[in-house]
């Protein structure tokens, strides 16, 4: 790929940064309302984009709908993330494991355990 503006998360549109043929933008909106927080987020191409520009967003496109697939009762996060995985490395891609959002579970999931341990223990005295 040429470039990506995905690179990006966060931006406010400037003159430095102008979209070119070949880029792939993300557009993520969220709005609050009477307490409500919604979220929706689409990534296109500018104009034509490479065959692996174009792969990559079928490839993240299908690994959603494969981790949506698996979000159902009596599943875990692993069954889900390990659709996105599968999906994506059957498409030649590999799913990031060391992001922010990864650690951010990850402590999620410590302090919800502390939690319920201290509380366990707290009912037995």
């Amino acid at each position: 790929m040429r470039r990506s503006i995905k690179k990006v998360v966060h931006g406010i549109p400037n003159k430095k940064r102008i979209l070119q043929e070949g880029d792939i933008i993300a557009i993520d909106v969220g709005a609050t309302l009477d307490g409500f927080v919604g979220d929706a987020a689409f990534t296109v191409g500018v104009g034509r984009v490479s065959e692996t520009a174009a792969r990559l967003m079928e490839a993240t496109e299908g690994s959603l709908l494969a981790g949506i697939a698996k979000v159902h009762p009596g599943n875990h996060l692993d069954d889900i993330s390990g659709a996105v995985q599968d999906y994506a490395e059957s498409r030649g891609f590999r799913s990031c494991v060391n992001t922010w959002a990864t650690a951010w579970a990850v402590r999620c999931t410590r302090t919800l355990r502390s939690r319920t341990i201290d509380r366990a223990n707290s009912d037995r005295s």
